[in-house]
Parts: structure tokens; sequence; C-alpha cells
């Protein structure tokens, strides 16, 4: 029994600086300190979610841009994959409008002049091709690179508009499909903060998220508390 004394002596010092700190009400009732027990839990259980996430009133439209990005990406990197199969890398980020000029050139030549330029552009453009290059598809090579350089610019765009907590979470959710499983937990997570004192969980996370978390995790835990009802009630 002194133990149990010595655990409550210290239990109701740390919690009345808790209540403190929430500006809550010490408890004092059984329902009073199973809502303290559900806050802390619910803090456990959310303190790693990042506060933009936490605070928003609609889970779906905080992913809806990541979402939409990550479809697009999947995508891209599947095109780009296709064309990486045809061509070199450092070919494909070059600027197309030279080997426009070299083909429009190479087409206004008579005879074996012509014939002598076309090789020409065929040759070095097959240095950078995992295939046969035909001089006739040179055009529709070019406009295909153009088209797949235009989709990366846009992908580059894409990501930069991301904010940096969106991109910092991609790093470790990299494809829509580990994404969603991302939004589930987290829409999980949304349904403990606790409704009936909401301004409190949000005051706990913004005010003093370094110094309160600390002392729930090994002054608060819910099995202390549980054990102090029993004892009291």
């Amino acid at each position: 029994m002194q133990n149990y004394l010595s655990v409550l002596d210290s239990i109701q010092a740390q919690m009345a600086d808790f209540a403190a700190s929430a500006g809550i009400k010490n408890p004092v009732t059984k329902a009073e300190w199973n809502q303290v027990s559900e806050l802390i839990r619910c803090m456990e259980s959310t303190e790693k979610m990042p506060a933009f996430l936490r605070t928003t009133d609609s889970v779906e439209r905080e992913f809806s841009v990541p979402e939409e990005y990550l479809e697009k990406q999947e995508k891209f990197e599947q095109k780009k994959a296709e064309m990486l199969s045809k061509w070199n890398e450092n070919f494909l980020s070059q600027d197309m409008s030279s080997y426009h000029a070299k083909y429009e050139e190479a087409n206004k030549k008579v005879f074996f002049l012509k014939g002598k330029a076309q090789a020409a552009l065929v040759a070095e453009m097959q240095l950078f091709a995992a295939f046969p290059v035909e001089v006739e598809q040179i055009p529709l090579y070019l406009t295909e690179i153009t088209a797949y350089q235009q989709e990366e610019q846009k992908m580059e765009a894409a990501e930069a508009e991301l904010s940096y907590d969106w991109k910092q979470i991609l790093k470790e959710h990299l494809t829509n499909e580990e994404l969603q499983s991302y939004k589930v937990q987290i829409q999980n997570q949304s349904l403990r903060i606790p409704v009936h004192n909401p301004e409190v969980y949000q005051k706990l996370h913004s005010v003093h998220p370094h110094r309160i978390l600390p002392a729930c995790h090994h002054r608060l835990h819910r099995h202390m508390v549980l054990r102090l009802l029993r004892l009291l009630l």
C-alpha cells in the first residue's frame, strides 16, 4: 500500500503540471482520469504525425496533390524506362533542335550530297541508339524525344511545387500504393484525436511538444494510470 501511495503522490504532482500545461482541469473522477488517459494514448499514437496532417479538417484533400503527382510520376517512370531502353541517357538530355536542323539541311541537298549528309546524321545518332536508326524515321525519333523532354520538365515543375513536408513523406512512400497505405494509417490515427476537447490536444502538440510528450511517455503511461484508477475506485 505504501508503494501505491508513493506512486499516487508522484503521479498527482506530475498530473498537476500536466493539467496546467494543457489548460485542463486536474482530474479527480474516474471519467476525468479516463479522458486524460485517452488524451495521452492519442498523443502517443499521433506524435510522429506531421503537424499539417494532424490539424487538417480533410485528410483526403491534403493527399490529393501528392496522389496526383505520384500517379503521373509512375507513368513517367514507365516512359523513361522505355526511352532508356532505346536511347543513351545523355542523348535524351540534349537539345533536339540541332538534330532537326541537321535533318532539314541534309534534305535540302541533292543527289549524292543528300545521301552523304543523311548517312552522316544516321551515323551520329546511331552512337546513342540501341537499335538500327533509319533515316526516314528521324523526324519521329526527334518528335518522341522532344515530347519526353517536355514531360520530364513538367514532372520537375510538379515536384518543385510540392511542399517540403510532402517531399520528405514521399521519400519514404515512393509509390501510390505505399502512399495509400500511409493515408489509411493517418486516417486511423486521426480518428483517435479526442473530439470532446480537440483544442487541448492541439495545444499540447503545438505549445509544448518536446517537454510534455516525453513526460507523458515515462511518467504517465496508461498502465500506470489504470493501476491508479484501480487503487482509487
